[in-house]
């Protein structure tokens, strides 16, 4: 199409000139300048077919570029889905957005490891105990602070300190790793600054697990009865678990959340639970909570502080 374009502006060039030269009733200067508008046509003419040439060429160039950017990606979904597969067969429902969220690969093609699978290991994290203190006369987190370390000797104590600050909503943090120590400082702060501060030590909670595909005939009820009768290997006594509530998953089944001790989690997950005619596997029930409102964790936006945010990019 662009020959026949060049060859029908050239053509209608030529028959100017040609009209031009041949007739006798035109001046020579007339002649003249009809003939270099002609040339200077013929200039620019070439210049734009110059131009649109070199675009065209970058166009298929860029097209050529993102067919292979687009090769490429479906090349990694492709391996990214079956390394997932391999790695993490059993991938949980949406609201459990830490352990049930699809792995995906990094540029390294190394995946990396699940919460589940690193919580599951046993004394992966040390188990610490918290003290929570706050002012009861609108003292700042630093006053508090220098409150408690004019009253109190840890060194005298003999009270290990794993954690000392103030936290965002005004209250002052402490931390260690024996029960015992945490009820010491709790008793020795509260007879010594109970004036002042008020000590609270906080409760740890038990973790939840998740057991998936439960029969139907299990309900909150009876599941610790069907639990601890189909698994005596377990050794469960009364109480040792609690049903929370149940949900259905992508597929339509039943999963069974529960609340948990420490040593009954670890029992669990070294078994297959047996419930009715079904084989059960089971995974920590984490729910993480975002704020949307900054689109950091661990509060919700009726109790945010913090800068309004783009969710996405999370930038101001």
């Amino acid at each position: 199409m662009a020959d026949d374009v060049n060859e029908g502006v050239e053509s209608a060039l030529k028959c100017l000139v040609s009209v031009t030269e041949r007739s006798c009733n035109l001046r020579n200067d007339l002649k003249k300048d009809i003939l270099e508008a002609v040339s200077s046509l013929r200039n620019y003419f070439v210049k734009v077919q110059t131009n649109l040439d070199a675009k065209t060429a970058a166009y298929k160039e860029l097209e050529k570029e993102v067919k292979e950017g687009k090769d490429e990606v479906q090349r990694l979904r492709g391996i990214a889905r079956s390394r997932t597969r391999q790695e993490a067969p059993s991938l949980g429902p949406v609201r459990r957005e830490t352990t049930g969220a699809r792995q995906v690969l990094p540029p390294d093609g190394k995946a990396r490891k699940l919460y589940a699978d690193v919580a599951k290991t046993e004394g992966s994290t040390e188990k610490r105990y918290k003290l929570m203190v706050k002012s009861k006369t609108n003292h700042s987190g630093e006053a508090i602070k220098n409150i408690i370390r004019t009253s109190i000797n840890p060194t005298s104590m003999k009270v290990g300190i794993c954690a000392f600050r103030s936290l965002r909503d005004g209250r002052v943090l402490l931390e260690t790793k024996s029960k015992e120590e945490i009820e010491l400082l709790h008793t020795n702060i509260n007879d010594k600054c109970c004036q002042l501060l008020e000590v609270n030590i906080q409760e740890l909670r038990n973790p939840n697990i998740v057991i998936y595909n439960v029969p139907e005939e299990v309900t909150i009820e009876n599941a610790e009865e069907i639990i601890s009768t189909q698994n005596p290997e377990l050794n469960l006594n009364a109480g040792d678990m609690k049903p929370k509530f149940i949900f259905r998953g992508k597929r339509n089944t039943r999963n069974l959340v529960i609340e948990v001790g420490s040593q009954t989690r670890l029992k669990i997950f070294n078994t297959k639970l047996k419930i009715g005619w079904h084989i059960c596997n089971t995974e920590h029930y984490v729910v993480v909570n975002r704020c949307f409102k900054c689109s950091r964790y661990n509060h919700r936006a009726s109790n945010c502080r913090g800068v309004e945010t783009r969710p996405l990019c999370t930038g101001a």
